[in-house]
């Protein structure tokens, strides 16, 4: 009867009738028991769940398919033997990983053994976290804007799953040629996790026994992980050796790039500029590569911290205009702004303390040079960003803005345009209202409203910054967004009131 009853849902099954075969096999399970034909009909209503998109309902039926196999050695069923239940479950894994539904995937590999040995239960559970960690990173870069950190940092953390199950299965399968491939894939979802310690030591482990493969990739990535935990020297080290070692492998120009940025943090300016230029003169690395971009951008942010502001403006200049859709094209395009602005302070000086008229007058020409195209690039700059709204501004976008809105006011100031300044710095006091950096717009208001000869307007904006700083609650930390703390903002405050 129970054989009659398997067949006649396997002819339903054939002809498409799911509904039918679905209650045959589930009356044929709950009449016949532990028998062949009740698990095989378990494992068929599964993947007919599966198939109709009932995710839970399959993942139950595999368990409990899963939960009867105790042992494969004693394991027998003619309708159903092991080498076919292992090809099952092996695409019912698959299935869940494709349909994005990696809970399930991961549920199911965990009740796979002992129809799995260990190591292949592990390599699922890798395969699986590191699937899992990159299409969460997809959606991140599909998204890219508004409050989309979750999936960045859900990302990171299956991505960092995944490196220590390879790291795990690296280690069951030591003595076997996979040993160190798995221990790459370890180190490699270790760095995109972002777990830069553990990549570290990986990777030395994997430097360790690999002579061949991976070799030029695994330096560069350990100079990258030592760099991120601050071992700065070591990083020089193993990035020096992987442009000694690797000069015509094409990851030597991101090993420049890195070692300039260990080079930078040294204070060895000639070292650091010579690798960018190096990239950038090179015969073989082309304004189209990534690293050429990236190598360009470097270099103008790195002369402006060296305050060689001309050579910043000159390249940062180049770069946006090359490069006007890349991610650090925004920056650049602050960073010149900044340039500018930070070149004026020297012809400021030397008109300050000028000996001829004709000499204070020529550096004061030039001081508002450089303010008027600071402040035309801060104006460009803001209202790039307030183009696409402030719901799908990111974080950087956000700080940008705020910056650009204090900047033009600073500038304006300097210009001696106090009228136009007060008004920029109250859109600070207007859009950011409940940050506490809002309290050095009051200040600048204040002094703009005293340069205007309006001594009862700025002791008004004072006494409104006093509101706004009681309003804040207690735990807000100021020291984040300013350089003072709560009770130093007060003895301020109170100190403008009685100017």
């Amino acid at each position: 009867a129970r054989q009659a009853m398997y067949w006649i849902g396997m002819c339903h099954q054939a002809i498409g009738n799911t509904a039918a075969t679905i209650e045959t096999y589930d009356r044929l399970s709950r009449q016949h028991g532990d028998t062949s034909e009740s698990l095989a009909a378990t494992l068929a209503v599964a993947n007919l769940s599966q198939a109709t998109g009932n995710a839970a309902q399959a993942l139950a039926g595999y368990h409990l398919v899963l939960e009867t196999v105790k042992e494969p050695i004693t394991y027998v069923n003619r309708l159903l033997p092991l080498s076919e239940l292992r090809k099952k479950m092996r695409k019912a894994h698959l299935q869940f990983i494709e349909a994005g539904q990696f809970e399930q995937a991961t549920a199911l590999a965990d009740k796979l053994q002992p129809v799995f040995s260990l190591i292949e239960v592990t390599e699922l559970l890798a395969q699986t976290q590191e699937k899992w960690g990159h299409t969460k990173l997809r959606e991140y870069s599909d998204v890219q804007r508004g409050s989309t950190s979750d999936l960045l940092q859900e990302g990171r953390y299956h991505l960092r799953a995944a490196g220590r199950a390879y790291e795990s299965l690296a280690y069951l399968r030591f003595a076997t040629p996979d040993f160190t491939d798995d221990l790459w894939h370890a180190a490699e979802n270790y760095y995109q996790g972002q777990s830069f310690t553990n990549a570290t030591r990986v990777l030395n482990d994997f430097l360790h026994h690999e002579v061949q493969l991976h070799q030029s990739m695994g330096l560069l990535r350990l100079g990258q992980s030592l760099l991120v935990i601050g071992k700065i020297k070591e990083a020089v080290t193993i990035l020096e050796e992987c442009m000694e070692l690797h000069p015509r492998d094409s990851v030597v120009y991101q090993a420049r790039l890195e070692c300039f940025h260990a080079y930078s943090q040294l204070g060895d300016i000639d070292k650091a500029t010579q690798l960018l230029v190096t990239n950038l003169t090179g015969d073989t690395l082309k304004p189209r590569s990534p690293e050429w971009r990236d190598s360009l951008f470097a270099l103008g942010e790195f002369y402006h911290r060296a305050g060689k502001y001309r050579e910043a403006i000159k390249t940062l200049d180049e770069a946006v205009r090359r490069y006007p859709n890349a991610d650090q094209t925004l920056m650049a395009r602050y960073t010149i702004a900044r340039s500018y602005h930070s070149a004026a302070r020297k012809p400021a000086e030397l008109a300050r303390i000028a000996k001829t008229e004709s000499e204070r007058q020529k550096n004061r020409k030039l001081r508002d040079q450089n303010l008027e195209e600071a402040l035309q690039n801060y104006i460009d700059v803001q209202r790039s960003i307030s183009l696409h709204g402030h719901s799908d501004q990111s974080e950087l976008e956000r700080m940008l803005l705020r910056n650009c809105y204090m900047m033009q006011g600073s500038v304006l100031f300097q210009l001696q345009r106090y009228q136009e300044a007060r008004k920029s710095y109250s859109n600070i006091s207007t859009l950011y209202v409940n940050e506490p950096f809002v309290l050095e717009s009051f200040v600048h208001i204040a002094n703009c409203w005293r340069r205007l000869n309006q001594p009862i307007k700025a002791k008004g904006t004072i006494e409104q910054a006093k509101l706004v700083l009681h309003r804040f609650p207690e735990e807000t930390d100021f020291k984040i967004a300013t350089n003072f703390n709560r009770s130093q903002w007060q003895l301020l405050l109170n100190e403008m009131s009685d100017w």
